[in-house]
């Protein structure tokens, strides 16, 4: 395998990259650019940007760069989802070390690619440059026919859904990190959201297309800090009905197996699903029109007027564990390590009861 640093940017560029990517328009020019035409009928054109972490599968072992850069496109998708838009492509910013070999390189862009094929588009262009360690970031783009799903607009007596497989990813990565030998015919639904979780493109679009969602998020900070910022962004409170959510029987196994409650493995980020209210009226025709594809989604709870993030759970019902992983502070991952992470998701109650 040859290392980047013996190539140059240059030959990095043109034996690498252009064989992927040049008939994208605007290869090689200082920006990317999309035909005027494919906005017609275009009420709003989203933008957003993340950057990607180090994926958590690295951790177990599964340390291929394809990995990365699945995950590098479904942070940046995933915001697309939320807002109900069709992705029309993703430009990629990646800082990379010299001692990189072209493997690693064609194994980062092929995940990258293959995410943009499930999300239904692909790269557009983006920077390549050298350093230390690995940096990647990127940029969606898409567009959205009529106004964009907001996380502004969730009204007292509004359903809360989930939308996508609540608990698997923490389910898989639980039982591979306590060595729980999983069935083959679980493993593939076990290390989906591990290894290769999907943006919920197609489930935003049908949210966006229904026209009775008051708000959509993503819980891509996990179940806690999703629902707090709802709430605080719309002044109200969320109640969770922890003790009707139907969960999957992957998930039901790796709770089963580990020791663990169902709503433990729900409580983390990873799953990568969406949030959304919508009139209490109207929750049943939501979900069927969701179920019709196949998606896994469910009532998660409602929201109240009184301010706080509650929930009721084998008969208690109190303040729902604050699992944070909110950026900047002691209790983010990023700061106590995933270890902290996954004590704290073990062993805090997971209702807190509240004294009168």
């Amino acid at each position: 395998m040859t290392e980047l640093q013996s190539l140059g940017e240059f030959r990095i560029i043109n034996e690498i990259l252009r064989s992927r990517y040049a008939s994208v328009p605007g290869f090689g020019d200082d920006c990317a650019w999309i035909d005027g035409k494919k906005f017609e009928g275009v009420r709003a054109l989203l933008a957003t940007t993340d950057p990607c972490p180090e994926p958590a599968a690295f951790t177990l072992g599964f340390e291929d760069e394809y990995f990365r850069g699945w995950l590098l496109a479904t942070i940046n998708f995933s915001d697309i989802a939320a807002s109900g838009g069709v992705p029309v492509g993703l430009l990629t910013s990646l800082i990379l070390p010299g001692s990189w070999t072209t493997y690693q390189l064609e194994r980062l862009l092929e995940g990258i690619d293959h995410c943009c094929d499930v999300a239904g588009t692909h790269v557009l262009g983006g920077n390549i440059k050298e350093g230390p360690a690995p940096e990647l970031s990127a940029t969606a783009l898409g567009t959205c026919a009529r106004a964009p799903l907001s996380r502004v607009g969730a009204r007292a007596g509004d359903s809360v859904i989930y939308v996508g497989e609540l608990g698997l990813f923490w389910g898989g990565y639980l039982s591979i990190k306590n060595g729980v030998e999983i069935p083959e015919s679980l493993e593939s639904a076990l290390l989906k959201n591990v290894l290769t979780p999907n943006p919920r493109v197609k489930e935003g679009m049908v949210l966006a297309a229904s026209g009775l969602v008051t708000s959509c998020t993503d819980n891509s900070d996990g179940l806690y800090t999703t629902l707090r910022f709802l709430a605080d962004q719309n002044g109200v409170g969320v109640h969770v009905d922890a003790d009707k959510l139907e969960w999957t029987d992957p998930v039901k196994w790796a709770a089963s197996n580990l020791g663990l409650d169902e709503m433990r493995l729900a409580m983390g980020w990873g799953d990568w699903n969406l949030i959304a209210t919508c009139d209490q009226k109207n929750t049943d025709a939501i979900l069927d029109q969701l179920r019709v594809s196949g998606t896994n989604c469910g009532r998660l709870g409602y929201i109240t007027e009184d301010r706080g993030i509650r929930a009721s759970h084998h008969g208690e019902v109190g303040k729902l564990m604050e699992l944070n992983s909110e950026r900047f502070t002691k209790d983010s991952w990023f700061t106590s390590g995933i270890d902290g992470y996954i004590e704290k998701l073990n062993t805090s109650p997971i209702v807190c009861i509240e004294n009168n």
